[in-house]
């Protein structure tokens, strides 16, 4: 079944040795260190001795290759293919990316390590995105199955095959009347959140709530079934000096300990911001572990979910092509969206400069900045018409989208992390509508939401708690998904509760089994079913 494993990579030949021994229906593969050091990426290809002619895809639907078109298997994926004879191959575990896509059908890339697969960054001392570019290597011991009988499938869901909605609160304008209020609507309509709070009170709004003051509504949201998550520790920068005291002195207010920490603005002691924090990488590590902080948000989003858009594990759902297919978007959002998602550092920083000259311009009339503004705008003129008229960038993902790291482990120290990725969510009227929970449903895709319920900014149409009241169209909206969540046909876990899954999935192992040759789980603790390409 496969003619030949190999490196293309001369970085990775220096450090791997890789081996592939097939004997029947498996193939092991080994990739050993030659060396310990630090690589840039870590992917094999896989050459079969006939094409691959069909794949299970992320919505559990058999596809055939498209001449010229991606298949991408990520880690929250099944990994099936099938060859041209009918054989299905199927990977022992369901470790990393696989890629098969271009002219040539019979070669598949399985990649372990990669910026888009596990995007980290820190913030440099102006603020600039410096994303990981290394990776310590490692050893890896990696299969193959094949069988022209039916294969299993994992469910990402613990609610056998039906999707996700994760809903991850940051609290930056949550006031006391506010938290009550939120309490009684998701108790209304069965739902459950991530709640993010600020431990302390140090804030520039008086009325902010924090557990130091209003710890009684905080920890309702426990006791209601909820999750508590950290917000940092502080809605206001203190400094840094004394934020290095409080981080390092700090205790979880609840038992057991709050595990999730979502960082926020650029507090000092964030890990976006650790590279400056006067900690060392293992400090940090150490002092977050030894609090029971195992969860942590890679302070970044897939996109931002419109209508149609909100599928966090189908990266065509994240493309100006479906963007502009589904909603009527207007040139400056797109402007944003392109230069925001698609774009480097240098594209994100010209975004930031010209949102503010704008701002500066309209607001306080400071017209001296009208010529740089229109500097700023023609230098990104042709970057962004590019992915509107071009087809192929029009539908090309965004750069975070496109491997969907929703969930991924990464090393601190010497400490293992869970770090996950979310969608932006403002508009609830138009993101929870009926026709998008529904889409969700068929598609059995997932959503970790990024949200604040209660922002009050005005520019923001649809908004969870508008004006303090939640509207008609909510309402209904919240209700319609209460009531899928009620009949079983979509999950709503808790952050914790969805990586305790993907916990299942990594540690997950199919095996041949010598009593009837069949592919099956090994001890399995997701749901399992089989299935048979035809």
């Amino acid at each position: 079944m496969i003619k030949r494993c190999f490196l293309q990579d001369a970085e990775q030949q220096a450090f791997f040795e890789l081996s592939c021994n097939t004997q029947g229906q498996e193939a092991h593969i080994s990739l050993s260190e030659k060396i310990k050091g630090e690589v840039s990426a870590l992917s094999f290809c896989i050459e079969f001795d006939q094409p691959v002619k069909a794949y299970r895809d992320v919505t559990y639907q058999w596809c055939d290759i498209a001449q010229g078109g991606e298949y991408v298997a990520n880690e929250h994926s099944p990994k099936v293919l099938v060859l041209a004879d009918g054989t299905h191959v199927v990977s022992t575990r369901n470790i990393g990316l696989w890629s098969l896509g271009g002219s040539n059908n019979t070669l598949l890339t399985w990649v372990l390590n990669d910026i888009q697969l596990t995007p980290l960054f820190q913030f440099d001392h102006k603020g600039a995105h410096r994303f990981t570019q290394t990776f310590t290597t490692d050893s890896y011991q990696l299969g193959l199955l094949f069988s022209k009988d039916e294969v299993p499938e994992f469910s990402r869901s613990a609610i056998p095959f039906t999707p996700i909605v994760c809903f991850t609160d940051h609290c930056d304008f949550d006031t006391e009347a506010d938290l009550n209020k939120q309490l009684a609507f998701f108790k209304e309509h069965g739902i459950t959140v991530t709640k993010g709070f600020f431990l302390h009170h140090y804030s520039k709004r008086a009325d902010n709530a924090s557990y130091e003051r209003e710890p009684g509504p905080v920890t309702a949201f426990k006791a209601a079934g909820h999750e508590l998550a950290y917000h940092s520790l502080t809605q206001s920068l203190r400094s840094k000096e004394a934020a290095r005291e409080e981080f390092s002195s700090f205790r979880s207010p609840v038992e057991p300990p709050v595990n999730t920490w979502i960082d926020h603005g650029k507090q000092p002691y964030n890990y976006t911001k650790l590279h400056s924090s006067g900690f060392s990488p293992a400090q940090w590590a150490d002092n977050l572990s030894a609090k029971g902080i195992r969860h942590l948000w890679n302070y970044l989003d897939a996109g931002q979910a419109r209508k149609g858009c909100l599928n966090q594990l189908n990266p065509q759902h994240f493309t100006i092509a479906r963007l502009q297919a589904h909603n009527k978007t207007g040139l400056f959002f797109l402007f944003r969206t392109i230069l925001f998602y698609h774009g480097g550092e240098k594209e994100i920083e010209t975004y930031k400069s010209i949102s503010g000259r704008i701002k500066q311009v309209l607001q306080k009339k400071k017209a001296r900045l009208i010529p740089r503004l229109l500097k700023d705008l023609f230098s990104t003129l042709g970057y962004v018409m590019s992915f509107l008229v071009n087809h192929k960038k029009r539908h090309q993902p965004f750069r975070w989208a496109r491997f969907a790291p929703y969930i991924f482990t990464h090393k601190v120290g010497d400490k293992l992390f869970y770090f996950f990725q979310t969608t932006e969510v403002t508009d609830f009227e138009s993101v929870f509508s009926p026709e998008n929970i529904d889409l969700l449903i068929r598609e059995k895709g997932a959503i970790t939401v990024h949200c604040y319920f209660s922002s009050p900014l005005s520019y923001q149409q649809g908004r969870l708690f508008a004006g303090g009241k939640v509207s008609e169209k909510n309402k209904e909206n919240i209700a319609y998904l209460g009531k899928k969540i009620s009949n079983r046909e979509l999950w709503n876990p808790t952050l914790s509760e969805l990586i305790a899954h993907y916990k299942k999935v990594l540690e997950m192992e199919y095996f041949l089994d010598p009593a009837d040759n069949k592919i099956k789980a090994r001890n399995s603790e997701l749901p399992i079913r089989y299935i048979r390409h035809v």
